[in-house]
């Protein structure tokens, strides 16, 4: 069916600040989201609070409102746009509960607003859990024995019928946030309390453990045609008593038969259809490892934080398609924006294994407690893709920046035997070193299998890179040995360890071997069609599918600013996107914004780069933007001055008067936009403005109705101005 033309302006609910279990992934999914209604013609309006987002960005959306997401902020926006629609599922937690609450207030009536995409009908069966559980009986999928409970007295009496361990699971709350695993009486008060607290509805469902079953997660989308298909599956390296957000995660699945594959893909199908789904969506299920057992644990009805994952994965842009049937279209008119010949209701294909090892922020808090649970820790994620478990892996641990390059820890490998047994048998961050280390002094995967129920299949892949290490330790120079090595995964610092000599030593035999990366491709197809605007992953192998472009060529390289992490957040990303983005339109052409949150995507900041583009860029001239991606990628200790960072201060840019490192204010007071010819009466400005407007008035915030909204317009909207 066409797109829907009774509608002409949307709404699109952002997830406010950034917290853990709601990051970067719903920033991508909010940006997505308005970007594809925008290129349906429609009209985009945006609340969020969050100012250091991509979203907020002024080319993202129409009008920009940063505002508190609350009933009563949300509402007069409502009443002074009259959007016809809203989108409330691709602003994670937040942006749920929030749709739900103004529907419960009544303004939606009133003011005759649609819900875009999955109705709250939908939503409610899938977030209160004793709807929940009805749904699942009706539709014979097995659930955990469990009941529903609205005081700590309840709770107690549910403990005694069906009998500890149990796990908590707190309504309408985002990352586990209140829920754990009790396994006594004292433990299930202290929180079923917190979690009654936490929960906006004031309720828990008490749940029989089935801590040790494979946690599986199946990426789901649906349409208004009942289409529906499987976006990507995961599998959690740990059993279930760990949050997925917490565990290491594979894509595809890694471990299941194709019975047990068709057998989970068939449930969640059947799953979103009877909620009613239209977007994506996300199920979780528990897999018993000795039979064919299975249960449902939960269904998210939004895009969510696995959704920027799946995308990243599998090259498909979950949130932009989940735009677009929110409006009507159906998986068989969205052509996919990656090959641009097919379309969008062919699942992807992976020929590649994707790995996610969480970013826990302990180096910040050194005090926490760093035993991993059912409530999500980590602040952040790194992924990684390769042609093997082993290489994918070990990437991603180099990438998360804590100090190590391989899977082995100074800290961990002087533990005694038995705390390292106590780290073993209670989950933490390092359990990933603890496993290797555990395997260095002589334990056997079946005895470590028994100990933390984490999959024979993954612990010997741990095995194998530790044979792969004695093999380089006996044989130092040896050509295949090396090969292999790289194969999977092995960096050249710890080959170099391995074999008693230099980094840059290894490198150069490395290369009069012969030995040098290619870059293979993530299209969606797995090769089977041809790709307008993929993106590449490096690795150890013979054939290199990254074709040189006919276009004239202004190379550059832009540096990221890696996994999120207190002091490193998704304002980098802003930053460094923007460069990418802007870099690319002095070239003369442009790219096109592509699932995930990467450095393969790129949006305008236009002010912030452009001047110095055309200022210090010159054709054929090669150069690397090192300054917009923090602290990660200025800070090059093999080629900075010792004590002085890389790059220019901005107090050191004539541009800037000096104290110029004040706040800069855009048009109409938004903190942190840069002033924008196009929308500013007067000349740009730097320098402090003692939190004032352009014209040096205060605007006020909203203590009611009538008072002027913090709002972007972008000029020719139709719109009066608002007076200064």
């Amino acid at each position: 069916m066409p797109r829907r033309s009774d509608l002409h302006r949307i709404l699109v609910i952002g997830s406010g600040p950034i917290i853990i279990g709601q990051a970067a992934e719903f920033d991508y999914a909010g940006t997505q989201a308005c970007l594809a209604l925008k290129e349906e013609g429609y009209e985009v309006v945006l609340v969020n609070s969050n100012p250091a987002t991509i979203m907020t960005d002024r080319e993202i959306a129409d009008r920009v409102y940063i505002e508190p997401i609350t009933l009563e902020f949300v509402s007069q926006i409502l009443r002074r746009e009259r959007p016809d629609a809203i989108v409330p599922t691709l602003g994670g937690q937040t942006g749920l509960n929030m749709a739900a609450q103004l529907a419960r207030s009544g303004i939606l009536d009133e003011l005759g607003i649609e819900l875009l995409g999955t109705g709250l009908d939908a939503i409610q069966k899938a977030e209160d859990r004793d709807l929940f559980k009805q749904l699942m009986a009706e539709l014979g999928q097995p659930v955990p024995d469990s009941d529903i409970v609205h005081t700590v007295v309840e709770a107690v009496e549910v403990g005694a019928r069906i009998g500890y361990p149990l796990i908590v699971r707190p309504a309408y709350t985002l990352g586990g946030t209140g829920g754990g695993i009790c396994a006594n009486e004292a433990e299930l008060v202290r929180v079923v309390g917190k979690g009654l607290e936490l929960s906006p509805i004031t309720e828990c469902l008490v749940e029989q453990s089935i801590a040790g079953y494979k946690e599986i997660e199946y990426e789901m989308m649906r349409d208004s045609a009942d289409n529906t298909m499987v976006v990507c599956n995961m599998e959690n390296f740990d059993p279930v008593g760990v949050h997925t957000g917490d565990s290491i995660v594979f894509a595809p699945t890694q471990t299941l038969t194709d019975r047990e594959h068709e057998m989970l893909r068939d449930a969640s199908i059947t799953i979103v259809r009877a909620l009613g789904i239209e977007g994506g969506c996300n199920v979780q299920l528990a897999l018993d490892p000795n039979s064919f057992g299975y249960y449902v644990i939960e269904v998210n009805p939004r895009v969510s934080r696995s959704s920027a994952l799946a995308s990243k994965a599998t090259g498909y842009p979950i949130a932009k398609i989940a735009a677009k049937i929110a409006v009507g279209l159906t998986l068989d008119e969205i052509r996919n924006p990656v090959t641009g010949t097919t379309w969008s209701m062919f699942e992807p294909m992976l020929d590649y294994v994707v790995a996610k090892i969480p970013r826990w922020p302990f180096d910040k808090f050194a005090r926490a407690d760093r035993r991993l649970g059912t409530q999500m820790k980590a602040t952040g994620e790194v992924m990684s893709i390769g042609r093997s478990i082993e290489e994918s892996l070990l990437k991603a641990v180099r990438s998360l920046e804590i100090g190590t390059d391989h899977i082995f820890d100074a800290s961990v490998a002087n533990l005694p035997d038995d705390i390292l047994e106590e780290r073993l048998l209670h989950a933490r961050d390092d359990r990933l070193f603890c496993l290797a280390e555990a395997i260095r002094r002589g334990r056997t995967i079946a005895e470590l299998h028994e100990q933390t129920g984490i999959d024979l299949f993954f612990l010997d892949k741990i095995a194998h890179i530790l044979e792969i290490e004695d093999r380089l330790r006996v044989t130092p120079g040896d050509t295949e040995s090396l090969w292999i090595a790289k194969r999977n995964g092995f960096s050249d610092s710890a080959i170099a360890r391995l074999w008693g000599r230099t980094p840059d030593a290894v490198r150069q035999a490395r290369q009069d071997a012969g030995f040098r990366p290619v870059y293979k491709m993530v299209d969606t197809c797995a090769g089977e069609f041809a790709s307008e605007t993929p993106y590449f992953y490096s690795s150890y192998e013979q054939e290199n599918e990254s074709v040189r472009s006919d276009r004239p060529q202004h190379p550059g390289a832009g540096l990221g600013a890696d996994p999120d992490r207190p002091g490193h957040r998704v304002r980098l990303r802003h930053r460094a996107l923007g460069a990418g983005h802007s870099a690319g339109r002095l070239r003369g052409h442009h790219h096109e914004l592509q699932p995930g949150d990467g450095l393969h995507r790129f949006l305008d900041l236009r002010q912030a780069v452009l001047p110095a583009a055309h200022r210090r860029g010159r054709p054929g001239r090669r150069r690397a933007r090192a300054a917009r991606g923090g602290h990660r990628p200025v800070r090059r200790p093999d080629r900075d001055q010792p004590g002085r960072p890389a790059g220019r201060s901005r107090s050191a840019d004539p541009r800037h008067p000096a104290g110029g490192s004040g706040p800069r204010r855009g048009p109409r007071g938004i903190r942190g936009a840069a002033a924008d010819p196009r929308h500013s009466a007067g000349p740009r400005r730097h320098g402090p403005q003692s939190g004032r407007g352009p014209r040096g008035g205060r605007h006020p915030r909203l203590p009611g109705p009538g008072a002027p909204l913090l709002c972007h317009r972008r000029e020719g909207d139709g719109h009066r101005q608002r007076p200064p």
